[in-house]
């Protein structure tokens, strides 16, 4: 499982609780793992037939297509790596077409997880916490049908290899680290009308090289820290932006800056100038 490199500022505080959410999940809960279950076999094609199923995991591409489906909320852990290694371990309960959705290397006994690209459903609204955590193999998720999604919460991508983050315009809630640790290189933040604030580090650990904030409103600590954004400006519409927004621990003397260009907020231009003076580590400049 893909493992996070560094923590932010306050990040302990943010990881280990979560962390033992989702074990709970994985060890105590069978609703969790039926739910996985169910949704990875895909829906019944005969309500009286218990196994036969509309397929919606495909092995050879490592699509889970969760389109045909009618979820309108996916649970906290649904589908994380705890809880995905958990249906492993109850070994035969895994339908023979699901056989390689999760492999086991033989020199470490490290688990995988075989799903590559997902697809979304139109009805969904939300999404919870952990809900796909640490799917390493993640590479895409297609959120293109999902018209009345609103809500991600905390860590619900968080530690996946996702690339190319295409959102929906919908969205008005991102939790805490929902995409962080994911080799994110773009994000469409323009086109999220609804989405004001950036929570804690959101977008932290990926590879970002520029971010667009005219929508945002609030821009909370280690949102976008340890990425590679060289120039980024804060337009008028902003109300808070965290000097903190940047920084991450460990990131030594060396550690490039983000050069604030412009800023179209007064008072923000002077709180940052002031912070910077306090405490010159900040990984941003002004110019």
């Amino acid at each position: 499982m893909k493992k996070n490199k560094k923590f932010l500022f306050l990040g302990f505080g943010l990881v280990a609780p979560f962390i033992a959410g989702l074990t709970a999940i994985s060890c105590g809960g069978e609703k969790f793992n039926a739910f996985a279950l169910n949704h990875v076999q895909g829906p019944l094609k005969d309500p009286k037939n218990s196994t036969n199923h509309n397929q919606t995991w495909f092995a050879e591409s490592g699509l889970l297509d969760l389109s045909k489906t009618n979820i309108t909320s996916i649970p906290a852990g649904a589908f994380s790596y705890l809880v995905m290694q958990n249906l492993a371990d109850e070994g035969a309960g895994l339908p023979t077409e699901l056989s390689t959705l999760v492999t086991t290397n033989s020199s470490n006994n490290n688990k995988k997880i075989n799903i590559r690209k997902i697809i979304l459903p139109k009805t969904l609204k939300s999404i919870g916490a952990g809900a796909f955590y640490g799917l390493s193999n993640l590479e895409e998720v297609d959120f293109s049908q999902c018209n009345d999604l609103s809500q991600i919460d905390a860590e619900a991508f968080s530690n996946t290899n996702i690339k190319k983050l295409q959102l929906p315009a919908s969205l008005n809630k991102l939790g805490q680290k929902a995409f962080a640790n994911s080799g994110i290189t773009s994000v469409n933040l323009e086109d999220l009308p609804y989405l004001k604030t950036l929570t804690q580090g959101v977008f932290a650990s990926n590879k970002l090289t520029n971010i667009n904030l005219k929508n945002i409103e609030l821009v909370e600590s280690g949102a976008l820290a340890d990425n590679q954004i060289k120039t980024i400006e804060i337009p008028s519409t902003m109300k808070s932006f965290s000097p903190e927004s940047f920084d991450f621990i460990g990131a030594g003397e060396s550690a490039a800056k983000t050069l604030i260009s412009k800023i179209e907020n007064h008072e923000i231009e002077s709180f940052l100038k002031d912070a910077l003076k306090k405490n010159p580590n900040h990984l941003y400049k002004l110019s």
